[in-house]
């Protein structure tokens, strides 16, 4: 890693360089456009900057382009106008006028689509499960409503996409994640009326992990506050919207271990399939907040979320089937889900790419 950094600050610096190198004689032939514009003689630009609008670097080739934006605009010749404002919207997708360019620009600039058509990118942050008990179960009665729940960290990734709305105020927001849920149960009495764990006599106690994968869809809409922060930096936003969660097949494990009384010693299993004992599918209303920052030619996000599970993610027809690894985890482990909802935290970030697509809109 030490390595490849300084490696990729060289190229990058590299890369900017060359971005940046320019023809000396065309740097000559701006300053002399500059001036026949300013002297009025007009006709002569287009065959002036033609050879040229190649080989300057981009803050030049923008500078030409809206020269000859507002040449062809005076010359009114309106359709090499339009073709010179869409070269220019190309060069630099994020090009807005100033104010104190000429009205007729300005006029002109806002019959084009300048806005991004579409934003792909990718988000991944850390997620925390908290387990909300509905209803206590329980393989041994006098264990019921006894054990505890643990939140667990796990990673939550994949790809969002961005459209923006009713004037860029607000953003439809779909994600396709990958997430990981994780939480601890346990239970100091689990098997406080009967000690029976098999080939484990004197087990009393029960400590297990219950990682989860699921496949999941979120519907969100950002809304964008017109103030910024932090003299502009950053865009914040709020949002709120609809998680939908899919298990697949093997995506649910259960880790046991069984505490020893009165040797204090504890053992572990093998992981188990539990996955039949969930739903496959599951809801979460989404609330979030954030702050977007523009980095070059992407946006750099991050958000703060809580998801509010809408549903018992158990399946109770389940619950004490004596199928599959389902034995050793009743039989064993003496565990039983509950009835629960899995309500989430998660922090995340995010880079986000704008898709352009200039056009003129308004004939």
């Amino acid at each position: 890693m030490k390595t490849v950094l300084p490696l990729f600050l060289l190229f990058l610096s590299f890369s900017i360089g060359v971005a940046q190198t320019t023809d000396p004689r065309c740097v000559q032939t701006l300053r002399t456009a500059r001036a026949t514009y300013e002297q009025g003689r007009l006709h002569e630009m287009q065959s002036l900057l033609d050879d040229c609008l190649n080989n300057f670097s981009k803050n030049e080739r923008i500078e030409a382009y809206k020269l000859l934006v507002l040449t062809y605009i005076y010359l009114e010749e309106p359709q090499k106008a339009d073709e010179a404002m869409l070269d220019l919207l190309r060069t630099d997708n994020f090009f807005k006028p100033s104010d104190v360019d000429p009205a007729e620009f300005r006029n002109l600039y806002a019959k084009f689509r300048t806005k991004p058509v579409l934003s792909i990118g990718v988000r991944g942050g850390m997620l925390s499960t908290r387990v909300h008990v509905q209803e206590h179960y329980t393989v041994f009665a006098n264990s019921q409503g006894k054990g505890t729940y643990k939140s667990n960290a796990r990673f939550v990734g994949g790809l969002a996409f961005e459209k923006s709305i009713l004037k860029d105020k607000i953003v439809l927001a779909p994600e396709f994640l990958l997430s990981g849920h994780s939480f601890t149960y346990a239970n100091k009495e689990a098997f406080s009326d009967d000690n029976t764990a098999d080939n484990v006599s004197d087990a009393t106690g029960l400590e297990a992990i219950i990682q989860q994968s699921t496949f999941q869809f979120n519907l969100i809409g950002n809304y964008m506050f017109k103030k910024t922060l932090l003299r502009g930096l950053v865009q914040p936003y709020a949002g709120a919207g609809l998680a939908t969660s899919y298990m697949g097949a093997n995506s649910s494990k259960f880790l046991g271990e069984l505490q020893l009384e009165p040797r204090g010693d504890d053992v572990s299993g093998a992981e188990l399939d539990n996955t039949d004992n969930y739903k496959s599918l599951n809801f979460a209303g989404v609330l979030l907040v954030g702050g977007k920052i523009k980095i070059a030619t992407v946006y750099l996000t991050a958000d703060l979320r809580y998801y509010y599970g809408l549903n018992n993610i158990v399946n109770t027809d389940n619950r004490y089937k004596m199928e599959g690894d389902n034995i050793e985890i009743l039989t064993r482990y003496g565990y039983v889900n509950n009835d629960f909802k899995i309500n989430q935290a998660s922090i995340s970030i995010g880079l986000i790419y704008p898709y352009f697509n200039p056009k003129k809109l308004i004939k």
